[in-house]
């Protein structure tokens, strides 16, 4: 590469150029006080023949005549303002080109906007402030302007360990700064910055580039992002992943279940034949498929314990449920189960169940799943001794009951599973799950409607009238608390999407579409091991949604905001109409501000339904899932984005 070019890469971007907007891939190149943009030819082989590209925008003059400003925090993109192109030098005064680029990865972007802010001359502040939200105190620390030791730039000093081990020198002496490090390390937390924009976090986590530069301004990015109305601040927060216990509001402790997987046979209820299924549960899902994608867990060595799983076992057990969760056929929520119970009776032939009647159901009455009933009641008094017995023609009916047990749902459908022995531990150990994820769901809708009623300057309404639902809102009077909001703020923007500790690093329902002119569909949403992974949710009475589609996100764009609604939809909606959901979320934010779209390549040989995979190998419209909120939607912008930075870094390590 020329010694003269800065940074040379492709980039995704718009050119805004006379008011016509224009989405393109294209190859940036900064060369001294200039950014040349360039394309591919349309004429296969024409690039070869030249030995170039086609040179399809410029930037001249950049120190001069050019502004920087961060077009959208929640995908980082930016925009360079420049005199537009032409010969006309009189009309170049009064027209203006406008560039909106988003690099492929969030990091580049940072990077981008750092280097070009300071070349367009970006002033360091005489003292960096850093906030500590839960003291609710403020250190200054002073920036060098040299560093005659080690002749470089004085701000390098400040690198995201060494203003870390600044501010816990100056907080040493305070009492609860002690007391909360030491209740923070007994979960697991540690200290580390994250710049805050509004009620987003953009943690200080990376201290190399893509390349594997070293990023000694890491921890101070956050100068080149302020601007004139809209202003950021560096905080010191414990970091910490999810935990692994609820508080509930008796004030007693449930402490997460182990998951459960393994060899099932479904009973088809007309029939009465059996398919052999492979079951896992992952975060309060359950999913199935077929034995052949079963990913089941490798045998485990015989060496001593050392105390924890290592780093490969752990790695190679969470890309293994992923790949159950990229090739399952379906899942079924555990929030609709509403009983686990074993098989009493002979499967009925399916039909339509409009009561939970024992009757109808073939078995006892439902046991609420907060509550765990005696099993030896229903098992016998050897509840763990069934052994299955060699019978001569059709196995004994009486010991196919024993081995078998219901998932029974919300809608009143049954579905009966079958072990090679004893139900017992399976019926045990799904019923701690439903009840643990339910509580967890409930405290995690709990923690997002306390942010985002915060957020809004309104408290949340307790109760509604049907008669008068707009004059009858009761209020509960004050808002969250400033403190725990900043806490929640930790827990909500986790550590377990930078890095996962889990195979589904985030999940949720959202509305999707892949056509602008196409209606939206209610999709269940996975994000795992570089893929998002859409299950189609239908009214069917069984509750089990199946697998629709598999994309992979290598050289993929995510972004969010008005240009992501005009993609999404060609006639662009920015009313506000309060919308109320089923969990108590109440949101009034427009369309415009919970759209976004995620431009992505079609791959060949990736996990699809039915049908095989694409053919097709081109750019085309993700699903832009409008969520329910502004700040569940930069949640999911945010949790994309860092998968597709792991993905990238992790190329560049192989190669």
């Amino acid at each position: 590469m020329n010694r003269y070019i800065r940074a040379a890469e492709r980039i995704w971007l718009l050119v805004n150029v006379h008011d016509e907007k224009e989405w393109g891939e294209y190859l940036v190149c900064w060369n001294k006080d200039r950014i040349e943009l360039y394309e591919d030819y349309v004429i296969p082989g024409k690039e070869w023949l030249l030995g170039r590209k086609h040179l399809a925008h410029s930037i001249p003059r950049l120190r001069v005549a050019t502004r920087l400003s961060v077009f959208s925090y929640v995908d980082m993109s930016f925009s360079l303002v420049c005199a537009a192109e032409g010969d006309n030098k009189l009309l170049k005064s009064h027209r203006t080109t406008v560039f909106v680029m988003r690099c492929s990865t969030r990091s580049r972007s940072i990077d981008w906007i750092w280097s070009l802010w300071r070349f367009l001359g970006g002033v360091f502040p005489a003292q960096l402030d850093v906030h500590v939200p839960v003291l609710g105190t403020k250190i200054s620390l002073d920036v060098p302007r040299y560093d005659i030791v080690e002749d470089r730039e004085g701000f390098r000093n400040l690198t995201p360990d060494r203003i870390i081990e600044l501010c816990e020198d100056a907080l040493r002496n305070i009492s609860s700064y002690s007391d909360l490090m030491n209740a923070g390390m007994k979960r697991g937390a540690r200290l580390a910055l994250a710049w805050r924009h509004g009620m987003n976090l953009e943690w200080a986590w990376l201290k190399e580039d893509i390349h594997g530069r070293l990023r000694d301004w890491a921890g101070i990015f956050g100068w080149a992002l302020q601007q004139r109305g809209s202003s950021v601040q560096l905080e010191l927060r414990l970091a910490s992943h999810s935990q692994s216990k609820l508080k509930l509001t008796s004030g007693s402790m449930i402490h997460e279940p182990d998951a459960i997987e393994g060899y099932l046979y479904q009973i088809r209820p007309n029939s009465q034949s059996r398919t052999a299924v492979y079951v896992s549960t992952h975060s309060g899902n359950l999913f199935t498929m077929t034995h052949w994608h079963a990913f089941p867990p490798s045998v485990p060595e015989l060496r001593p314990n050392t105390g924890g799983m290592n780093r490969p076992r752990a790695q190679n057990e969470l890309r293994r449920g992923s790949d159950q969760v990229l090739h399952a056929n379906g899942f079924l929520d555990l929030r609709d189960i509403l009983s686990v119970r074993k098989a009493l009776a002979p499967l009925a032939p399916s039909q339509k169940i409009a009561t939970l009647d024992p009757s109808e159901l073939g078995g006892p009455i439902l046991v609420d799943v907060d509550h765990d009933d005696d099993l030896r009641d229903v098992f016998g008094q050897d509840a763990t001794g069934i052994v299955e017995d060699e019978l001569s023609g059709q196995e004994d009916e009486t010991v196919r009951m024993k081995k078998s047990f219901e998932i029974v749902m919300r809608t009143g459908a049954v579905i009966r599973f079958e072990l090679p022995n004893s139900a017992h531990e399976w019926i045990t150990r799904l019923r701690t799950l439903v009840r643990y994820w339910a509580h967890h769901h409930r405290q995690n809708a709990r923690t997002e409607m306390d942010l985002e009623h915060f957020n809004a300057g309104k408290p949340r309404f307790e109760k509604i009238k049907r008669s008068r639902p707009q004059a009858s809102r009761i209020y509960s009077g004050t808002l969250p608390d400033v403190q725990e909001v900043s806490r929640r703020l930790s827990t909500f923007w986790s550590w377990c999407v930078l890095a996962p500790c889990r195979p589904l690093i985030k999940s949720g329902k959202l509305f999707a579409k892949t056509k602008p002119r196409a209606h939206y569909k209610h999709t269940f949403m996975t994000l795992t091991a570089g893929h998002i992974a859409t299950f189609s949710i239908t009214a069917a009475q069984s509750c089990f949604h199946q697998r629709s589609r598999v994309i992979n996100l290598v050289n993929s764009y995510v972004y969010s905001g008005l240009f992501a609604a005009s993609d999404a939809t060609p006639r662009i909606d920015d009313a506000f109409s309060p919308r109320l959901y089923q969990d108590g979320l109440e949101s009034d934010d427009s369309d415009v501000d919970t759209i976004f779209v995620v431009r992505y390549h079609l791959y060949h040989g990736e996990p699809q339904p039915r049908g095989g995979p694409h053919a097709a190998e081109r750019s085309s419209f993700g699903p832009p899932p409008p969520p329910r909120s502004t700040l569940e939607r930069d949640a999911w912008c945010w949790a994309i984005n860092t998968e597709v930075e792991r993905i990238e870094r992790s190329r560049n390590e192989v190669s």
